[in-house]
């Protein structure tokens, strides 16, 4: 018994509650930098980890409806309609990437860096995708290009998680 991967047997008490680490999110997504600013805004550092548990802290960071818009990014409209699902309180652990990254770098460049910033918590990893001014989409098979692109850089990381005993799903947004 001692020799299973990923298994810590403790002593404990029949029922006790132990915290369920089967829902934990994280998001990955290119969009660009939130200054910290003085009247409480604290910002986001592209590449840094993040974990919040509501959609009022990710105001408090700076991005909300009107970011989205000024940045042509999404990033608000993840997190907003994740809490709508998930309820607040749920922890979601996110990261910015630089703008021009394509998903395939998205996921090469940062996703280990989101997984292992969370210490294996993430269980759902969604990355998302804004396309720089100017992208038109090209489909092939019913499939964007810039998505079927990215699956080898998907498959690379979801096998690098499952061999380091962090076993993901990954969903991928344009």
């Amino acid at each position: 018994m001692s020799k299973l991967r990923g298994v810590i047997i403790n002593k404990g008490a029949v029922g006790t509650n132990v915290e369920n680490l089967d829902g934990c999110t994280g998001l990955l997504i290119n969009a660009p930098a939130i200054a910290a600013v003085a009247d409480g805004i604290t910002g986001v550092v592209v590449g840094n980890v993040y974990m919040i548990k509501s959609v009022k802290e990710a105001e408090d960071m700076g991005i909300d409806a009107a970011y989205d818009d000024a940045n042509r990014v999404r990033a608000y409209r993840h997190i907003s309609e994740f809490y709508r699902m998930a309820g607040e309180g749920t922890k979601l652990y996110f990261m910015f990437c630089t703008t021009t990254k394509d998903l395939d770098g998205i996921i090469t460049d940062h996703g280990k860096a989101l997984i292992n910033g969370a210490d294996g918590e993430i269980r759902y990893l969604m990355v998302g995708y804004n396309p720089v001014t100017g992208y038109t989409p090209t489909y092939v098979n019913g499939l964007e290009t810039t998505v079927s692109d990215a699956i080898p850089a998907a498959q690379t990381l979801a096998d690098y998680c499952w061999e380091n005993d962090k076993p993901i799903h990954e969903f991928h947004s344009t």
